[in-house]
């Protein structure tokens, strides 16, 4: 490895040179000049300032004067490679973002708020060949094919490289790059003879300053093989704050080596760059996934008068696909669409949604003397949201009643069973007015279980009333006893008889009255908590009529809402069935069929369709130990699910934009 330059200007030069290819146009040094993208390593600093200042300097910048574009960021943390790329890819779609909503015209402060130090300003023709050609790109690629490969294929087409073979040792990054063959054009089917972007002379320069982060060995390695060869030949790569231990071939033209020394402090504001939060696997209501429009019609069809129950629908996708966020989505969709919601209060909502959604925008890119003001308007808003939210779902169950069952909660094949029962009826009694709720398990007792009710109450009541009679009639001749022994015997009745004489009748009533009020509390308990002991019972374990007694609890009730103008519709949502075993998928699915399709709800089934088939491949095949026949688990599933929507595609812009939420500025 070659000895660094050690003096800033000499340095300097060379980063000209590389910069420029300038060996391209000289014939005695044409084995020097770059065919791809360079990459420069800075020791000494971690800062870059000055070379990004060179880029502009007129008096010695002579191969590419006024043709530069840069980005400058602050990186930390580890991966710090792909950061950088998407760091900058974030805030191009920022800019254009924000360039759209504001019809052009941008505040000047708003570039101070990205993350990168870009020059010039996006605004400059300079970028405009380049940021929608990028941008377009990006989100062209199919959602399943995301990754840093997907930027390397993208900076190679819109710049007209070669896709370089990589080395076997990246067999498995090849295996991804062959399954775009549907998507690019092949590796020597790309031109370079005049690619769009830059255009000649131009240069794009992505400069990283590592601080508090690190290049693992293996990272930097794999960049050498598969990612600095697919830089096109007009953008390099600058990197400062690398470990020491990672070489640098400088006897390759597409690289250099240089040492700067420390700058001078200066009140220069770095900005940071770093990946952002994990995202909770829990689901979302926003429509960061561009599913709302889906949900919408899905809450009208099932809202429309000429759609009955039952029937149910199964929401598929692969795991992490986004089916629980769908639904959450559908849910809040059939809130704001019903009759008492769908007109006034659904567009106030929204309008409070894009004022929301408006201020947290200008919080971004506002001055910071100005960003308390607009976060105690955002408060405000959001309260108006919550409030509004809070009486539109309340007022809509007259309409419509949500149930979310977690299948995954449940830990055996008869809680599962006992499980969902419970989940819907108490979702219903609590749609129920207030002392409806209160008297329907006496009423249910009555209606549905009077025998037991007769029982229940009946034998206590008898037990008192023989308690009472013989109290009445066979104590008081005992103390009379008492009393006339007491006389013959010359002395008085003693005070604690006497009191007994008084308690032992009133005594003997209370008890009896106390013990008929605690059977009657029992019948009140709801109807939902006693469908949780159901599979406690012996019968039930026994035999099969556990799934008809809950058929018959859940209709009953569902019958006790009034029946005019309408009952509300009911809609079970059953998620995360994915993460659940074999055995609990199909008794999910036995549910389904034996109890809520024959009742009068909608179901909606969150499922990997591929899963669900394995589990019933496993066990009716006795774990492939019978043979099915070909379709079997399609068929069967088709009995089930009378209607299949398969989740859509993810929209470009919103897959884009999502990938830039990865990533947060500091």
């Amino acid at each position: 490895m070659m000895e660094p330059v050690s003096t800033n200007r000499h340095a300097e030069e060379q980063f000209l040179e590389i910069l420029g290819n300038q060996a391209k146009g000289d014939p005695k040094r044409l084995d020097r000049a770059r065919t791809h993208g360079f990459v420069v390593v800075v020791r000494g600093t971690t800062s870059l300032k000055s070379l990004q200042d060179l880029c502009y300097d007129e008096s010695r910048q002579t191969w590419n004067r006024g043709k530069c574009m840069t980005a400058r960021y602050r990186l930390r943390g580890k991966h710090c490679l792909g950061t950088l790329i998407m760091a900058f890819l974030r805030d191009v779609g920022t800019f254009l973002e924000a360039r759209d909503r504001s019809s052009g015209t941008l505040d000047p402060e708003f570039f101070s708020s990205l993350p990168g130090d870009i020059r010039p300003p996006f605004t400059d023709s300079l970028w405009e060949p380049m940021l929608r050609l990028l941008y377009d790109e990006l989100k062209s690629f199919p959602e399943s094919e995301q990754g840093e490969v997907d930027v390397l294929y993208a900076l190679s087409k819109i710049c007209g490289a070669p896709l370089r073979p990589l080395e076997e040792s990246e067999a498995s990054l090849k295996a991804q790059m062959a399954q775009k063959s549907a998507a690019l054009p092949e590796a020597s089917s790309l031109s370079v003879e005049e690619p769009p972007f830059p255009p000649r002379a131009h240069r794009l320069v992505l400069m990283g300053e590592i601080a508090e982060g690190e290049v693992e060995p293996e990272e930097w390695e794999q960049a050498r093989r598969s990612l600095f060869p697919l830089l096109p030949e007009r953008i390099g790569l600058v990197l400062a704050g690398l470990p020491e231990e990672l070489e640098v071939d400088t006897g390759d033209p597409h690289y250099l080596e240089i040492t700067l020394e420390e700058p001078e402090p200066t009140p220069e504001v770095k900005q940071q760059f770093t990946v952002g939060g994990l995202f909770s696997d829990q689901p979302t209501r926003e429509d960061s996934l561009g599913f709302g429009r889906y949900a919408v019609g899905m809450a009208r069809f099932l809202l429309h008068p000429d759609t009955h129950p039952p029937l149910t629908i199964g929401i598929q996708g692969p795991w992490g696909k986004g089916k629980s966020s769908f639904m959450e989505m559908l849910e809040m969709a059939l809130i704001k669409y019903t009759r008492v919601n769908r007109d006034e209060r659904r567009v106030t909502l929204e309008d409070l949604q894009v004022k929301r959604a408006d201020l947290r925008f200008r919080i971004g890119v506002a001055p910071p003397e100005e960003r308390p003001a607009l976060r105690t308007q955002l408060e405000r808003v959001e309260q108006q949201i919550q409030e509004l939210w809070q009486k539109m779902r309340a007022d809509s169950l007259r309409e419509v009643i949500c149930v979310r069952f977690n299948a995954w909660q449940f830990q055996d094949a008869r809680q599962t069973w006992a499980g969902l029962a419970h989940v819907i009826g108490e979702a219903l009694e609590e749609a129920l007015p207030y002392w409806r709720r209160k008297l329907i398990g006496l009423y249910y007792a009555w209606k549905k279980r009077r025998r037991e009710l007769s029982l229940t109450l009946g034998m206590p009541f008898l037990a008192a009333l023989i308690i009472a009679l013989i109290t009445v009639g066979i104590n008081p001749a005992l103390l009379e006893k008492l009393a006339r022994w007491s006389a013959a015997n010359e002395s008085e009745l003693p005070d604690s008889l006497a009191l007994l004489k008084l308690v032992l009748p009133s005594g003997a009533g209370f008890l009896g009255v106390g013990y008929l009020l605690s059977r009657l509390f029992n019948i009140f308990h709801p109807i939902s908590q006693q469908m949780l002991r159901y599979p406690r019972r012996a019968e039930y374990r026994e035999q099969m009529g556990f799934q008809h007694q809950v058929m018959e609890d859940l209709r009953f009730l569902y019958h006790t809402f009034p029946q005019k103008p309408h009952r509300p519709r009911v809609v079970v949502f059953i998620d995360d069935l994915d993460r659940c075993s074999e055995d609990k998928v199909m008794e999910i699915l036995q549910a389904i069929n034996l109890i809520l399709a024959r009742s009068e709800f909608f179901v909606f089934l969150g499922m990997d369709t591929k899963m669900i088939h394995r589990a019933i491949y496993l066990h009716y095949s006795k774990n492939g130990e019978v043979p099915l026949e070909e379709g079997f688990q399609e068929n069967y599933l088709r009995k089930i699910v009378q209607l299949s929507f398969h989740l859509p595609p993810i929209p470009e812009e919103k897959r884009f934009g999502l990938v830039r939420r990865l990533f947060s500025p500091r």
